[in-house]
C-alpha cells in the first residue's frame, strides 16, 4: 500500500487508516491481533484508536488501546506503525459536559500512553471541541505535550470550520505547528443527520469541503464505509421495509442512486462498490485518509484494496451527481 506524507509533518502513512473501535470488545483479542497482522502485511501502517474506544461495550475501560498495546509488545513492531489516538471525549453518560481542561486532556493522554505501552503518541487528536473554551487555552495544552515529547503532532476531531480557522491562526501567531488534520465523518453516502444520537459528531458539508480545498488541511474521514452501506447488503427495495440501523442512517433515494452508480463503476473497474466508495475519498483534491473498521480479514482485504483503485475527476463527479 502506498505511503504518503501527511502535509506539514514527518509522518509517512498508508492512505487507508485502520480504525480500531471494536478491538478487544466486539472483536476478540485473537481476531484483533489477526486483523492488525494482516493490515501490516498488506502495507498498512496507520492505526487509529481513542482513549474512550471500547467503553460502550466493556466494563473495563480502554480495551482498544490496551489490545493495541499488547499487540505492539508481542510483535515488537512499534517502529513500523504510526499510532493515532484521541482524548478529551466527554463522559459517556454526560455527553453534554465537555472535557478539555488541561488536567482532563493530560490525564487522558497519560492513560493512553500507559495503555499503548509507548513513550510518545505519533498523532494525538482531541476527540471533541468545547466552543465555550478559548481555542488558545486548548492549544496551549497540546503545545505543552509536544514540548514535553509526549506527542509528535496533534489534530482536531469534530471541530467546526470556524474553530479550525481560529486554531490555525492561533498556532501561527504563537509560532508552533498548526493542527496536522481534521477528523470528521465522510463517505460517498450522506449521513441522515437527524438520526445522530450524538450531536457533537460532525459530518462533511459544503462549507467543510471549501475549507479543506482552500487550506489543504488533511481530512481523516471516519464512517468512511457508511457502516457497510456499499457492501452489497442493501437494496433500494429495502427502503420502508427493513429496520436496519444502516438504512435508518443512510437510506435515502440519493444515497441509493450513488450506491447504484458505485456498483456500475465497480463492474467497469473490476473491483467492489465498497472499494469505489473509499477510492472516491482518496481522489479528492485535498489529502483525505479514509478510516476503515473491519470485523473480518475478508472485509479488511477488500477495504485495503481501495488504495489501488484510482478514480478520475470525471468518475468522482459521476459518483456524486451522475453527470
Amino acid at each position: 500500500m502506498e505511503k504518503v506524507l501527511i502535509p506539514g509533518t514527518d509522518l509517512s502513512v498508508s492512505r487507508i487508516c485502520l480504525g480500531t473501535g471494536g478491538l478487544g470488545t466486539t472483536v476478540n483479542r485473537e481476531d484483533s491481533f489477526s486483523l492488525l497482522d494482516d493490515y501490516i502485511a498488506m502495507g498498512g501502517n496507520f492505526i487509529d484508536t481513542a482513549h474512550v474506544y471500547g467503553n460502550w461495550s466493556s466494563p473495563i475501560p480502554g480495551m482498544s488501546e490496551k489490545t493495541i498495546g499488547a499487540w505492539l509488545a508481542e510483535r515488537n513492531c512499534r517502529g513500523s506503525v504510526v499510532i493515532a489516538t484521541k482524548g478529551g471525549h466527554p463522559a459517556i453518560d454526560r455527553m453534554d459536559i465537555p472535557r478539555l481542561s488541561r488536567g482532563e486532556v493530560m490525564s487522558d493522554l497519560h492513560e493512553s500512553l500507559e495503555r499503548l505501552g509507548v513513550e510518545r503518541i505519533d498523532l494525538y487528536w482531541l476527540h471533541r471541541d468545547d466552543p465555550s473554551r478559548p481555542v488558545g487555552e486548548i492549544l496551549d495544552t497540546l503545545a505543552e505535550a509536544m514540548d514535553r515529547g509526549l506527542i509528535r503532532w496533534y489534530g482536531l476531531s469534530n471541530w467546526k470550520v470556524y474553530r479550525l480557522r481560529e486554531a490555525i491562526e492561533y498556532a501561527q501567531k504563537q509560532g508552533f505547528p498548526p493542527p496536522a488534520g481534521s477528523q470528521v465523518g465522510w463517505s460517498l453516502a450522506d449521513r441522515i443527520l437527524e438520526t445522530l444520537g450524538d450531536p457533537t459528531m460532525l459530518f462533511v458539508d459544503q462549507e467543510t469541503r471549501r475549507f479543506h480545498m482552500e487550506t489543504g488541511l488533511p481530512l481523516m474521514a471516519y464512517s468512511a464505509q457508511a457502516n457497510g452501506f456499499f457492501s452489497g447488503r442493501y437494496k433500494r427495495s429495502d427502503l420502508g421495509v427493513s429496520d436496519s440501523p444502516v438504512l435508518q442512517w443512510y437510506g435515502t433515494e440519493e444515497n441509493f442512486n450513488r450506491l447504484e452508480r458505485a456498483e456500475r463503476l465497480a463492474q467497469e473497474l473490476g473491483c467492489t462498490a465498497n472499494q469505489v466508495a473509499l477510492a472516491y475519498l482518496i481522489a479528492q483534491p485535498f489529502p483525505v485518509f479514509p478510516v476503515i473498521f473491519c470485523r473480518t480479514i475478508e472485509q479488511l482485504r477488500d477495504s485495503c484494496g481501495a488504495a489501488h483503485v484510482k478514480l478520475t475527476e470525471e468518475q468522482v463527479r459521476y459518483l456524486e451527481t451522475g453527470g
